[in-house]
């Protein structure tokens, strides 16, 4: 409509290309009908434009518009002082289209792009030149480029356009892995300002992860700040009001410098104060110089985006003491402003105020549990006991591994919700590490169940069926899913270029024995083979936990989600009761796969099927059926690396953790286990993993390449359906 002007418009995320975005923005322009004054849209100032369609406010995040499409927007008639243009694939030469009509430009978002250090320079050019740009975000740029170590990014340019730029007033660099000397080289660049005008700098999550005392003190010289939000209305921020440190690890020497600057001229509006490793020795001695009426909240927290819950800072009584009624007065401010957040204060308000409790309870978290996840529990109550009745009276082998396969499903779900909310308590490293290690210990307990009952041809199968499974009929899952309601999803294609190179290694482990095994022929000759399996096994496991390193250590970055929203699920559970009931889990769960072995042979011969459908069908679904679930939901709201984190992931841990494992253990149990697998089973796998490399290549997927993976998986299934009966005709045993 002509007589409507659209000032804000948000199209982020809705699966716009280049070919697109001109003509729909163009459509929904109205004309802008003011006559040279100017108009505070989402507190930033916006001016008017001469002619053309005008929007003050123009996001169109998330999408893969990728240059092309950022040069439609510079080319088209449609002019947008706050353009954001968040993780939309621009690279230096979609910026510098872009900077070609830097002239309507207040606010420009282009942070998660996978633009260089040294493709900055003409935008810091514009910017110092420009009287009207007020807002810059690139945050987390140079980390998507490429750069493993991003102290580059503070570059004598960038220096330059925070001294002299006219009209900045917010600049966020946040999470390009700053080190502390360059962190201070910003401070200073701000606090050697000819303008005076910059009122937020945001550098959360810098300094790889630490920010530390002397880049504290300088910010706190100049009453510059690290992050958070102050009206415009000012010409220049004269006092520090909102001081949020989040990412950052303050340990007690930066506490003291915080509580010796903070002095009585500070009036805060807001404290926050939200770390991996905040120590209360000193946190409380600053909190203890703080008048009461100087703050409106002080949240301490160690977890952000984790609201109402318990606070993780060992406060001592005295600490509580010092700043009690603070606590009471917030809590009050609290129920007449419902302005505060106090999620982390219940250690304090608890010793002077019962009502506020915000402490997890087991057993809130048992009915939670049970309440979102009412078919797998009562998969638990049912199929748990009927499967150690049917193993105890003797029923017929068939009902033993019916009944057992059953329960299975739901113990592998408790085990994996177990550790995810022990993870959550002992920090990320640790978290991953766990994670790693209990996400397949449903599988480990089967491949010891079978070999210490001799079903070596069975473990096999089940090794290979859970790597087809998880690269073939998940993935397959997720990408036709995912496609279905997204048309183009993204994720990161270094890190699945990595975990694909993985995969390539463990079919040429598991190739070469097979292949040597085969020319010798001999029986004289199979300990030799079994010496190259077994050691061969160990640096498997070495590479193993080199991979873990890369992926949890020095290149986290390549395998996190590119969508930017990163949602951490509260425990249902405290860490104690957690432990208690992954021990339990897993005990049942051994028992359980016991059973599930021992009836093997009774369930092939009365249903005439091959031991391989067995191994490579059936096995793989019950250890992984509630990670199949969660790697589809999530593809479905296009978080592509979660679920490829799922489903690639899996299978790089079970060819390079399990596989291995199991060798070593026939190796413990005298075990002819080794890594000489059938031909035929060797072939399937270079073909799934050449097919799911092929189709990870380009870093984008769609529902037509997840139909081809799923076909893939069909036919595979079908040719061990009918591939024969009983343990004589499988394929795994004939030449």
């Amino acid at each position: 409509d002509a007589a409507c002007a659209v000032r804000f418009l948000d199209l982020s995320g809705t699966r716009l290309t280049a070919d697109s975005v001109g003509h729909v923005a163009s459509a929904f322009m109205g004309q802008w009908d003011a006559n040279g004054e100017e108009r505070v849209i989402e507190q930033h100032s916006c001016r008017s434009a001469a002619s053309g369609a005008f929007v003050p406010v123009l996001d169109l995040s998330h999408n893969a518009l990728e240059d092309s499409g950022v040069e439609a927007i510079a080319q088209s008639v449609v002019r947008s002082v706050c353009l954001r243009l968040r993780n939309v694939g621009c690279t230096k030469d979609g910026l510098q289209k872009l900077l070609k009509c830097h002239e309507w430009i207040v606010e420009l978002d282009v942070g998660r792009n996978p633009i260089g250090v040294v493709d900055l320079t003409g935008l810091f050019s514009v910017v110092k030149s420009s009287k009207q740009w007020e807002v810059l975000n690139i945050s987390r740029l140079a980390v998507l480029a490429g750069f493993e170590y991003t102290a580059n990014l503070v570059t004598p340019e960038m220096v330059e356009c925070l001294r002299k730029a006219p009209g900045l007033k917010d600049v966020d660099c946040s999470e390009n892995r700053l080190d502390d000397d360059r962190a201070k080289i910003i401070v200073e660049a701000v606090k050697d300002s000819e303008t005076d005008r910059l009122q937020r700098l945001a550098m959360n999550e810098s300094g790889c992860g630490i920010l530390t005392a002397e880049a504290l003190k300088a910010v706190l010289s100049q009453r510059a700040m690290l992050s958070g939000r102050v009206p415009y209305g000012s010409s220049r921020c004269t006092a520090l009001r909102i001081l949020e440190l989040r990412g950052n690890k303050l340990h007690d020497d930066c506490m003291k410098i915080f509580s010796q600057g903070l002095g009585d001229s500070i009036s805060l509006e807001k404290l926050i104060l939200a770390g991996e490793s905040l120590e209360a020795t000193h946190g409380a001695l600053m909190v203890s110089k703080l008048k009461v009426e100087n703050w409106d909240v002080l949240d301490w927290r160690q977890q952000p985006r984790r609201p109402f819950k318990r606070s993780f800072v060992p406060f001592d009584p005295d600490a509580v003491e010092s700043f009690g009624g603070a606590a009471k007065v917030a809590k009050r401010e609290f129920l007449q402003h419902q302005c505060l957040r106090l999620c982390a204060m219940a250690e304090i308000a608890r010793a002077h105020d019962s009502d506020l409790d915000t402490s997890p309870s087991n057993l809130r978290g048992i009915l939670n549990i049970v309440q979102t996840n009412p078919i797998l529990s009562l998969l638990l109550v049912c199929f748990v006991p009927l499967g150690f009745t049917s193993h105890a009276l003797g029923l017929q082998p068939s009902y033993v591994f019916g009944c057992n396969f059953m329960a299975i499903i739901p113990l592998a779900w408790i085990i994996g919700k177990s550790t995810e909310d022990l993870s959550a308590a002992v920090g990320q490293t640790m978290g991953g590490l766990l994670n790693a290690s209990f996400g397949n210990l449903v599988e480990m307990l089967l491949v010891i169940a079978g070999i210490r009952r001799n079903q070596v041809v069975v473990v096999q199968c089940t090794l290979l069926g859970s790597i087809l499974s998880n690269l073939l009929l998940v993935m397959g899952c997720a990408f036709l899913l995912g496609g279905w309601f997204y048309a183009t999803q993204k994720y990161s294609q270094q890190g699945a270029s990595t975990q694909c190179t993985l995969l390539a290694l463990s079919v040429f482990s598991i190739a070469l024995p097979t292949l040597y095994a085969k020319i010798l022929e001999e029986t004289q000759e199979f300990e030799h083979m079994l010496q190259v399996s077994r050691w061969s096994s160990v640096f498997l496991l070495v590479t193993y936990a080199a991979y873990l390193y890369f992926q949890l250590g020095t290149h986290q970055a390549l395998f996190e989600d590119l969508s930017g929203e990163e949602e951490e699920e509260v425990p249902d559970l405290t860490p104690g009761f957690a432990a208690v009931v992954l021990a339990v889990a897993t005990v049942v769960t051994s028992y359980s796969t016991d059973f599930l072995i021992d009836s093997i042979e009774g369930t092939v011969e009365k249903y005439d099927l091959s031991q391989e459908f067995i191994g490579i069908i059936l096995l793989p679904i019950i250890g992984n059926a509630a990670e199949h679930y969660t790697a589809i939901t999530v593809a479905m709201r296009n978080k592509m690396d979660l679920a490829l984190g799922v489903a690639a992931g899996s299978s790089c841990q079970m060819a390079l953790l399990v596989t291995p494992f199991s060798v070593l253990v026939g190796w413990a149990f005298d075990r002819e286990m080794s890594l000489d697998f059938h031909s035929f089973q060797v072939a399937v796998l270079f073909i799934s993993v050449f097919l799911a490399s092929s189709i990870l290549s380009n870093g984008t997927s769609n529902w037509l390449e997840g139909l081809m993976l799923l076909v893939t998986y069909i036919v595979l299934a079908l040719i061990y359906f009918f591939e024969g009966a009983g343990k004589g005709h499988s394929l795994a045993v004939l030449d």
